[in-house]
């Protein structure tokens, strides 16, 4: 069967650009802390589902962000539900890094299958494919509320699983370190891309397979990887 592909999508395929830009045009804050904001959500979301209480993140996201004002010294209640709202909704309208067309692109022309596993709503995920034109390179947009764990709990990876056979060639792609020791326990390859969080801390003993600096990077790395395990199994 043709390799696998797996994405993380917030973050590392989607773009937070459009929610930094609202973030500070609103609130006249650093738009960095839209990275704070979404750490400390995704920190919540996980504790939720260890604890056996999943909540969605997006709801977990809309409850933080309030908090995150306060935790900088916003006075909330000078501003309007609507502009708060304004924020929020800039989840649901984001954009891909400009080269993650070209990045999947690479990999369906040598016929790869290209997933998508997120935390996120599958929703808005296939919203923000269809927007940038890639929804028909997609095999599968798999969500974790539909088994309402958050990754990265193994069950989570165990959904791209259900969709492929015992013994093909899985790879996974993701900014987050926390996302990639799950998929490497899961036993997946896996590449770390270093555009959110920089480097791969080293006290982590589950080190990815890769790491790499661009998604268009990942994808030329993974062919090329798939390419030299296939010649070297060639008697």
């Amino acid at each position: 069967m043709p390799p696998v592909a797996v994405f993380d999508m917030l973050g590392t395929f989607f773009s937070f650009e459009r929610v930094q830009q609202k973030f500070a045009q609103v609130f006249h804050l650093p738009p960095s802390l839209v990275t704070f904001w979404f750490t400390q959500s995704v920190r919540d979301f996980m504790a939720f589902s260890t604890a056996g209480a999943y909540v969605p993140l997006k709801q977990v996201l809309c409850s933080s962000l309030t908090r995150v004002l306060r935790m900088h010294g916003v006075e909330v209640e000078s501003y309007t539900t609507l502009q708060i709202d304004q924020v929020l909704d800039q989840f649901s309208q984001l954009t891909c890094h400009p080269d993650a067309g070209d990045c999947v692109s690479a990999l369906t022309a040598r016929g790869w299958r290209v997933f998508a596993l997120t935390n996120g709503s599958e929703d808005n995920t296939l919203s923000a494919l269809e927007r940038a034109g890639l929804i028909q390179d997609f095999y599968a947009v798999l969500s974790t509320d539909s088994i309402s764990k958050a990754k990265p709990d193994p069950a989570t990876y165990d959904l791209v699983k259900q969709h492929v056979d015992a013994g093909d060639d899985l790879w996974f792609v993701s900014a987050h370190a926390w996302d990639i020791v799950g998929a490497r326990q899961a036993g997946f390859k896996t590449v770390f891309v270093t555009t959110v969080e920089k480097e791969y801390m080293d006290v982590h003993e589950r080190q990815p397979t890769e790491v790499v600096d661009s998604l268009l990077a990942a994808s030329q790395l993974m062919i090329s990887g798939y390419q030299g395990s296939r010649r070297s199994a060639e008697p």
